[in-house]
This record gives C-alpha cells, structure tokens and sequence, in this order.
C-alpha cells in the first residue's frame, strides 16, 4: 500500500519479524508521554562573527525503561504514522517554552528558542492556535520561538497559509535540513521563512574539498539574495568552521562548540558562558594555543576563541606549539605538563626567552600537586596556573590578569 497501486511485493518471514517489533514499539510510545518517559535536551547555536549564543534547539529524547534510549529515528516516524506526534509535538513545544522562560527568569539573557514540527503538526489547522495559547500560557514572547520545518512541507498544500498564520503571531520560521529537499527560489520567495539550516550532510565533507563545499557556498549565496540568515548544523571541525566564516555564515550549531545536553547540564553551561563579562579585549592577532588532550579542556577553549573572535590551535607537542608560535609571536598558550616529556618542563622558560610577547598558562589536572614537576621550569618564567576542569569564565579571568602583566602569586 505505501508503494502505490498496480504494484506487488514478496513477502519474507523477517517482515513478520519487523511488523511485531514495529507494534510492541508503538504501544511502549502510547505509554511513554504519560510515563514522563520523553525529555528534551538541548544544543546552542552561535553566530559566528561575534561567538555569541544566540538560540538554543530543542531535541526530543526516549528512555524507555525495557529498551533504553530509543532512537528518534525509529520513534519519530511511528508517531508521525500513528498520530501521536500531535500531543507530542504540544507536549515539546509547551516544554520548550517553559524551559526558555525558567533560563530568563534566573537572569540568563534571552534566548531564540527553536522547535521542531513534524508533517503531521504543519498540516493541522489548529496548530497556530495550540501555539498561542502555549505562548500565552508560559509567558515566552513570540520572536523568542523559532519553528522548525523541513524542505519538502513547502510542496504541501494548506502549508502556506498556517505558516502565514504561525507569523502573525510573531514567532520565526526557519527551513531545517535545506538542501536535501525539492524547493526552488521560487518556492522560498512565497514563504514566510526567516532562516535556512544547512544540512549536515552538506557541512559533514567541507574537510574533504568535495562538492558539498559548491553546495553550502550556493545555499549561502541564495539566502543572502533572499535576506535570510542561515545556520550551518554539524559543525565539528576547525575547517569546517573557517570555510563557513568565509562565506558569511551567520550561525553554526554542532559538537564543535557543544553537544546536546539536558536543561540543567545546558543551564550551567549557559550560566558559565554569560557570567564571562564582555568580549576580551586583545592586542593584536592573539590565537589561543593549546597542548592537552583533554576533550573537555578543548571544548571550553573552543567557546572562548569563538567568544573572542580568534583562532583555537591544538597541538600535540611543545615542538609543534613552538613552530605555531613563529608565525604568532603574541600567542597565548595552554600547556598541560601532563602531556609532556620531563624533557619538555622547560618550555615556559623558553617561550618567554624567545617569545617575550607571547603568555603561557600551565593547565593543572584535578587532585594534582601544582608544583608537582613545575620546579624545573623556573618560577618566573608562566604567567599563570589554572586548575581543571575549566570553565569559560575562570579561563577569561586568568587571561586577563595575565595579558594585563600580573605575576603569579
């Protein structure tokens, strides 16, 4: 039947197999709303050109106590088949508001917050007002909710006019996934859409100078005609993010700057981000240079050289930072002694010798002895000590103080 008429099909016993493993999920699903057994979490998206969050995505999740974290891969399409993407869908949406409204209400800065409508929500008549009356409940303003649709609701009939419906009640409409659907100019240009997502598929192989870089370059120049931001999704790279600020990409969301995370997790993070104070203040080009292979370490240094408009380097030796350094004299440097030799507890002293403009700040791990191995490298010769695990906030403190001269204590 989903194939069409005046077709056949053979039949094989893993079919009967799939079917009954298909129902048994289907009546889990029916119980997981009412079992509180759905989440969202939630993964941020920053411009570029700044390193500022603008918005964060929310991400529907399934821990199902018999089969443990379900896929939405292979619970999304059920509930659009069954319908119960329809109290999902209100039940995200609701969640997601009120979550946007809690981070306000603790001091946080507003936050564009973004929701995904399946096919099923987007053809519904009653959807612009389920939305309003959820808005009116949780007390979010409308320009704060950006509504996700995909690329190929746009062929749809009835679609044009609920989103219509959906702006004047003030909310933004991006198209999520564009590029992997059948819309043309002339399609874009009747709708009421404020953003393009570039896919990740797109994003994924820019590294690899393949033709998805012609592509994300094209989806760029097309909303730049049509004065549409875009977002780039699946940013993981560092040339991922270079090949996408020079084309103007307005904002990226990926593992690059962070995963998905539950509310609390992403409200700590987000408290960290913004307690930082505003944007340092650098002289001259000052990359950020870091020698540990600790990946939360990277992350948050991630977030700082974005915050602060420059380039995060990771190396992995003194020999390779040294090497960066002669092209960056004014340099800043993190250096974990962990991931060095005994041969390497020197290389303070040398970057200062050599580098006298660049500042070394040596990473101690947790449960440490901070002079532990720092003997040999002379006191005066880093500027500062910054214990781990980091948090954006104590990373700019320490740099600032550095950068300003400071000695260490």
């Amino acid at each position: 039947k989903d194939r069409g008429r005046n077709t056949y099909q053979l039949y094989s016993d893993w079919m009967n197999v799939a079917a009954v493993q298909r129902l048994a999920l289907e009546n889990r699903l029916r119980k997981a709303l009412e079992n509180r057994e759905l989440s969202l979490h939630y993964q941020p998206q920053v411009a570029l050109e700044s390193g500022r969050i603008t918005g964060v995505e929310a991400l529907l999740r399934w821990s199902s106590p018999e089969l443990g974290a379900v896929s939405p891969l292979d619970f999304i399409p059920i509930a659009e088949e069954t319908g119960l993407i329809i109290p999902i869908g209100e039940w995200v949406l609701r969640t997601a508001c009120t979550q946007a409204r809690a981070w306000q209400q603790e001091g946080l800065p507003e936050l564009r917050m973004a929701v995904n409508l399946s096919p099923r929500q987007c053809v519904d008549p009653e959807l612009p007002g389920r939305v309003a009356a959820i808005l009116s409940e949780t007390g979010l303003r409308a320009d704060l909710l950006e509504l996700e649709i995909t690329e190929n609701l746009l062929m749809k009939e009835d679609v044009l006019d609920i989103l219509k419906a959906l702006k004047r009640l003030g909310v933004q409409l991006s198209i999520d996934d564009f590029g992997t659907g059948y819309s043309n100019l002339g399609y874009l240009q009747r709708f009421p859409i404020d953003r393009l997502k570039i896919d990740k598929s797109f994003v994924q192989d820019i590294d690899h100078k393949s033709d998805q870089d012609a592509i994300a370059a094209a989806v760029i120049a097309m909303a730049r005609s049509l004065r549409l931001d875009v977002i780039a999704e699946g940013v993981e790279t560092d040339a991922q993010l270079d090949f996408l600020r020079g084309l103007d990409c307005d904002e990226m969301q990926g593992y690059y700057f962070s995963r998905p995370h539950s509310s609390e997790r992403l409200g700590s993070i987000l408290r960290d981000y913004f307690d930082c104070g505003g944007v340092m203040e650098w002289r001259d080009s000052r990359p950020l240079i870091l020698l540990d292979n600790d990946p939360q370490t990277l992350a948050v240094l991630r977030r700082v050289s974005l915050r602060a408009g420059e380039r995060l380097l990771a190396v992995r030796s003194t020999r390779e930072a040294l090497a960066l350094i002669v092209d960056n004299p004014a340099a800043v440097v993190f250096w974990n002694p962990a991931c060095s030799s005994d041969d390497d507890m020197a290389f303070p002293r040398h970057l200062r010798e050599r580098y006298p403009d660049a500042v070394c700040i040596v990473l101690v791990d947790a449960g440490s002895d901070a002079g532990a191995g720092l003997g040999k490298t002379g006191a005066a010769a880093w500027s500062r000590t910054l214990a781990k695990p980091l948090s954006p906030q104590a990373v700019w403190t320490v740099m600032r103080a550095a950068l300003e001269g400071s000695k260490p204590r």
